[in-house]
């Protein structure tokens, strides 16, 4: 019986993270990088004067790293792990399978090339393909921004890999 309701609970917990959704948000209209996956937890980065820093948050624990700051340990193991093994290639269709099973949920782009003949010519050719019509815009007032939602699901991923 016991047995039981801990492989029931070892069951919803792997299904759990099947199929919670995670996202990647990019958007630098209001510096937020994050990676959220549902109900599990987040990775983000915060720019502060001077400094990045990597907050990660898994369930209740939470904790900041700081990449610019290395720790004094981490210089004596990259010097002992010195021997490289062969690099496998990944095969192209199965990373392009993998990428498929991703989701644009929102995109926006704002561009501006620096020099007002470029816009010029951009702005029309921006506004002749359709698809990227109201994604992708071309301004005049110096801004480079972008705006990008990306979800996905672990077991889309999975099934992607494996058939």
């Amino acid at each position: 019986m016991v047995l039981a309701i801990v492989l029931g609970l070892v069951f919803i917990l792997l299904a759990w993270i099947l199929a919670a959704p995670f996202s990647l948000i990019v958007d630098t209209y209001v510096n937020e990088y994050r990676i959220r996956w549902w109900g599990i937890g987040s990775a983000e980065v915060l720019f502060a004067p001077d400094d990045i820093v990597l907050h990660l948050q898994v369930g209740p624990w939470g904790k900041d790293f700081y990449p610019l700051h290395p720790s004094p340990g981490k210089a004596d193991k990259k010097a002992k792990a010195s021997s490289k093994k062969p690099a496998r290639r990944a095969p192209f269709r199965k990373i392009r399978r993998i990428l498929g099973t991703f989701t644009i949920q929102e995109f926006k782009l704002e561009l501006d090339s620096g020099n007002y003949v470029w816009n010029a010519w951009l702005f029309p050719i921006l506004y002749i393909l359709k698809p990227l019509r109201h994604r992708v815009l071309v301004n005049f007032e110096g801004r480079n921004e972008c705006r990008l939602v990306v979800k996905n699901q672990l077991w889309k991923m999975a099934r992607a890999f494996f058939w």
